[in-house]
Formats: C-alpha cells, structure tokens, sequence
C-alpha cells in the first residue's frame, strides 16, 4: 500500500522545499498510543516570516491543524483534541510544530489529508491520499 499522500509541486511556488516524509501506511484500529504525520522541508531565509502550515481533511477547505511560527498550534474540526499540541518535531523555530502527533487514531479519522504549505500568497499542497 502507498504512504497516505505524497507532494507535488506546484511550480509558481518559490522559497519552500520538501525534504522528506514520514507518515504511516496502516494503522490497526485501536492498536496505536500515537502516530506521527510528518513532513520535512525547507524555508528560504527570505520567505520564513509568511511561512505558515496548514493540514486539511478530505479536500474541506477549512483546515484541521494550524500553526504558525512563534504561535501554538492549533487543532480544528475532526482533529480537535486528538493532538498532542506540544509535540515538537525539530528544534529549529520554523519547523517546530510542522508535524502531527495524532493521540489513539481510530477509524474516525480514516479519510484523505492534504498539507498545505503557505508561504505569502503562495501554497504549496499535498496531493491527498487515504488514511486507513
């Protein structure tokens, strides 16, 4: 089985790249304490101060998970209190939170997630891919 997404670029975005992904490819209803949505990338110098992360739910365009940098994280709609806020995916300022630390998935949350990468007026999303 695929990993639940993967990225493609959008090529009228500049300043982000994504390094890496780490994203389970099937969880056992119930059988997890957590799992980690992650997505590695690069900010340039310039572009940081308008980074903000988004991550979504079958295409809806209200976000499930919010952060900015310098701000917590926010958790929203079928998420709200499944994730661990304080999580904290790297120590660099700008990537802090860009992770998701789902507590005790269970089929509920089943479903396509798109990440979406906000830079200024430009975004970059994740083509979407079922969560089972």
């Amino acid at each position: 089985m695929e990993p639940f997404f993967y990225l493609f670029w959008n090529t009228g975005v500049t300043g982000v790249r994504i390094n890496s992904l780490t994203v389970p490819q099937i969880i056992r209803n119930g059988t997890e304490d957590s799992v980690i949505l992650d997505c590695d990338y690069s900010v340039d110098e310039a572009e940081k101060k308008g980074l903000v992360v988004k991550w979504f739910h079958e295409r809806k365009q209200s976000p499930v998970y919010q952060w900015i940098p310098h701000k917590k994280p926010i958790d929203l709609g079928i998420l709200k209190g499944k994730l661990n806020l304080d999580f904290r995916a790297d120590s660099d300022e700008f990537k802090l939170h860009r992770a998701l630390q789902i507590i005790r998935p269970t089929t509920e949350l089943s479903g396509k997630k798109l990440l979406g990468l906000y830079l200024q007026n430009q975004m970059l999303l994740s083509k979407p891919r079922s969560f089972n």
